[in-house]
């Protein structure tokens, strides 16, 4: 929720929406949580591991294309072309 939450405030999203939204995520996940008796990736050792191996990645390409997509709105040729190159990142994880 935090790189959402970027995107969100740097890039002029409806805050309130997100809000709602995260609130309802954080429900869901409480829910599942209670009927399984256990976290969400408590079985999953090998995805949970793989996530932190990513995560530290993927986030920074997500802060680098906030930053792009700010630049290509206010119309900076080079951003959009590094904007491509952000998502095939973000996108292969």
């Amino acid at each position: 929720l935090t790189v959402a939450r970027l995107y969100v405030t740097r890039l002029g999203g409806d805050l309130s929406h997100f809000n709602a939204l995260a609130n309802e995520y954080r429900a869901c996940v409480a829910a599942i949580e209670l009927i399984r008796g256990t976290s969400l990736l408590a079985d999953q050792r090998a995805l949970t591991e793989s996530i932190a191996l990513r995560n530290p990645y993927v986030d920074a390409l997500n802060v680098l294309q906030v930053s792009l997509l700010t630049r290509a709105r206010n119309g900076e040729p080079a951003a959009s072309e590094a904007l491509t190159t952000t998502l095939n990142g973000i996108a292969q994880g």
